[in-house]
């Protein structure tokens, strides 16, 4: 994939997902002061420690925005911070404690108004942002905490940026964002396919049901969109593999991967193998980070001539290596590796700046290609009248979905066999999108 066109994700999302900006309609925060400079407690059972470091003194250049965050008046504070977003980051960095800051903490810091990007409960991750802005030009303060704690453990700033992408919504009884496709796929030339999971599917009234939005200011080229469907045991996960393919796979075990060993820009992290199967796979959970997004977007605007690497590499004992393109930031993947043959060592080597690596798991797996089943879609609600032809082949006539437009797409469900515990189901879209005009933002 050509890098340069790597697509930036910035997700703007509602819960319900049917308006943009429904989660906006905000009750106004009772009080309109910036946070005082002394430690807040957390409210996190349990934690009886200061989930806060001591706040240091509010800069000047960030107290306006931040009352008008805390009352929710999203443009206002993007209007206020667009061009101070390092002092605010800075102002952060000695204020939030990874481990020990709580959502109670950040609700004291910043007031009410955050939205949940509703995240898989398999991820184990509760994310929630702050949306700031009411154009392209925009800035989210998106924070992740541990599910099984509610402590933080990550946080960024992020500001608009070219590609959205298609953002995909499966039916579980409500609309469920579950992230994105075609990154990157920047004009016809970068058309291509790419393959989501969709694990909160399920059937209703004999079908399975998913949304395609476009939530941003680009136009998107859906040319056909496919679901696969895999019968898989109590203890399977399906997921992709590096190379496209599904696969499913068994853990046996997960990794607390910590980089120590730092050969310049790149971290490295090695895993022995000692008890070997012929289907070993190494899992990566992993996204990009906002200083990938950053490197990207000066190179699309041209402040950089090239892009910076950020290619992860597993590289063998032996010789054989696998590299791992850029998936864009915000919304975890899995991706499986294969283990090469004979190989009883590997190491992932990856530029900690540009790649958050969650967790790793080492297991056994297997290729689906001729398991999985891929249906086209049985019907298709969308813009124009022609949208279920439109996505059911690939033929070079794509359906156009303009800034706001959605398409709802139904399947029809599949049964279980008595092999089989439960159904994985994945999406797969070929396509392209392309900028209504060239964004002129996120040039400092």
């Amino acid at each position: 994939m050509n890098w340069r066109a790597m697509c930036i994700d910035q997700a703007l999302f509602t819960a319900k997902a049917g308006t943009l900006f429904a989660a906006l309609a905000l009750i106004s925060c009772a009080s309109e002061e910036p946070p005082r400079a002394e430690p807040v407690a957390s409210n996190q059972k349990g934690n009886q420690r200061d989930g806060l470091r001591r706040i240091p003194r509010v800069p000047a250049k960030l107290k306006p925005a931040l009352i008008a965050l805390r009352r929710g008046d999203a443009v206002q504070a993007n209007e206020l911070l667009w061009t101070h977003t390092d002092v605010l980051e800075n102002w952060l960095s000695k204020v939030l404690v990874k481990g020990r800051t709580t959502q109670d903490d950040i609700v004291t810091l910043l007031g009410p108004h955050l939205q949940d990007l509703d995240r898989p409960q398999r991820d184990a991750v509760v994310t929630q942002q702050y949306y700031l802005g009411g154009s392209a030009a925009f800035t989210t303060l998106v924070f992740d905490f541990d599910a099984r704690t509610g402590l933080l453990s990550d946080w960024s700033t992020s500001q608009a940026i070219c590609g959205f992408c298609p953002h995909v919504f499966a039916d579980d009884g409500r609309w469920r964002l579950e992230g994105k496709l075609l990154a990157g796929r920047i004009g016809f030339e970068q058309e291509g396919t790419d393959t989501i999971l969709l694990p909160r599917l399920a059937e209703r009234d004999g079908r399975v049901r998913v949304k395609l939005s476009n939530l941003a200011p680009e136009i998107e080229f859906l040319d056909r969109v496919q679901l696969g469907v895999v019968p898989l045991q109590e203890s399977e996960e399906l997921d992709i593999c590096h190379d496209g393919r599904p696969f499913v796979w068994h853990a046996r075990r997960e990794l607390n991967v910590a980089f120590e060993q730092v050969v310049g820009s790149y971290a490295e992290y090695a895993v022995d193998l000692p008890h070997r199967s012929a289907n070993d796979v190494a899992v990566l959970e992993v996204r990009n980070t906002s200083a990938f997004e950053t490197a990207m977007r000066e190179s699309i605007f041209g402040k950089r001539q090239r892009p910076a690497s950020a290619e992860m590499q597993i590289q063998f004992a032996g010789g054989a290596s696998v590299g791992i393109d850029p998936i864009g930031t915000k919304f975890l993947r899995r991706i499986v590796v294969p283990v090469s043959a004979d190989s009883k060592r590997f190491t992932l080597r990856v530029n900690p700046k540009m790649w958050l690596v969650r967790r790793m798991w080492i297991g056994t797996g297997r290729s689906v290609d001729s398991a999985i089943r891929w249906q086209s879609p049985i019907t298709a609600r969308g813009p124009v009248a022609s949208a279920l032809r439109l996505i059911s082949k690939t033929d070079q006539r794509r359906l156009t979905l303009k800034p706001m437009q959605q398409v709802e797409v139904d399947f029809f469900s599949s049964k279980l066999n008595s092999e089989s515990a439960l159904l994985g189901f994945a999406l797969r879209m070929t396509g392209y999108y392309e900028f209504q005009r060239r964004p002129e933002i996120g040039i400092r």
